[in-house]
C-alpha cells in the first residue's frame, strides 16, 4: 500500500502506556502491554512498529545493575572541549567501549561522560593517557559512582507530546504537518510534498516491489 496523508505527529494515551511498559518491562509480550493500554495486541504491536519506523525508540537492551557486579569501575566524567575540535572528540569518544554515555551540556564543562572500567587503574590510565593526550581536551571533573541508587531513562514523555522528526529525503528538520508516505508495513516523513514526491520518483522501483511484497 502506498498513501500520503498530512498528519501531526504527537503521542497520546495508548503510545504513553506502550513506553511506560516497556521501559519499566522490556520483556513485556505485546498481549501484556495491550491489557494495561486496554487496547487491542494488533494496535500495540502496530503502535510499537511505528515508534521504531520514526526512531523514537531506538532499540530494546538490559539495563545492567552496576551495584549486581562484583568487580568494575562506573564513573562519570567531566570535560572542557575547545569548540572547534568538539565534533572530532565526540567521534572518538563515540566509537570506545567503556564510554556508555555521552553527553554534551552547557556550564563549567561542556561534554559529560559515563564510563565503565574493570579496575580503578583502567579509569586512571583512561584520564591520564586516552584523554591526556587529546589536544584540545581539559579534564574537570572525575567522580567514581559508589552506589547506584536509582536509574531511569532521561527522557520523560507527557501527552500530546510532538515528535521531531527529519525528512527522510532532504534531511532537514520537519517542523510543520510532516508528509507521510506509506510503503508495506513502513512509513517515510517529509518535511514538504515536493520531497515526498522526489523521494517517491527516486525509489520508485524498490517502493513497488516492497508494496507487492506487502499485499
Amino acid at each position: 500500500m502506498i498513501g500520503l496523508s498530512l498528519m501531526p505527529i504527537e503521542l497520546d494515551e495508548v503510545d504513553l502506556t506502550i513506553l511506560r511498559e516497556l521501559m519499566e518491562d522490556g520483556r513485556k509480550a505485546f498481549r501484556q502491554i495491550a491489557k494495561a493500554a486496554q487496547v487491542s495486541t494488533p494496535t500495540v504491536e502496530s503502535r510499537f512498529r511505528k515508534m521504531l519506523n520514526m526512531e523514537l525508540i531506538k532499540k530494546i537492551a538490559p539495563i545492567l545493575d552496576p551495584n549486581k557486579i562484583g568487580y568494575g569501575v562506573v564513573a562519570t566524567v567531566t570535560l572542557n572541549v575547545e569548540v572547534p575540535r568538539l565534533e572530532s572528540i565526540l567521534h572518538t569518544l563515540s566509537q570506545r567501549e567503556e564510554v556508555r554515555s555521552l553527553y554534551v551540556v552547557a556550564g563549567e564543562a561542556n561534554l559529560l561522560l559515563q564510563v565503565f572500567f574493570q579496575n580503578i587503574r583502567e579509569l586512571q590510565d583512561f584520564l591520564q593517557t586516552t584523554l591526556g593526550k587529546m589536544e584540545g581536551l581539559t579534564v574537570v571533573s572525575s567522580h567514581v559512582v559508589t552506589r547506584v541508587v536509582k536509574e531511569e531513562s532521561s527522557v520523560v514523555i507527557k501527552p500530546r507530546a510532538g515528535l521531531r522528526l527529519s525528512c527522510d529525503y532532504c534531511g532537514r528538520e520537519i517542523c510543520e504537518k510532516p508528509g507521510v508516505l506509506e510503503v508495506g508495513g513502513g512509513e517515510r516523513y517529509f518535511c514538504c510534498k515536493l520531497c515526498l514526491e522526489a523521494y517517491r520518483e527516486k525509489y520508485r522501483e524498490r517502493i513497488e516491489k516492497i508494496s507487492e511484497g506487502s499485499r
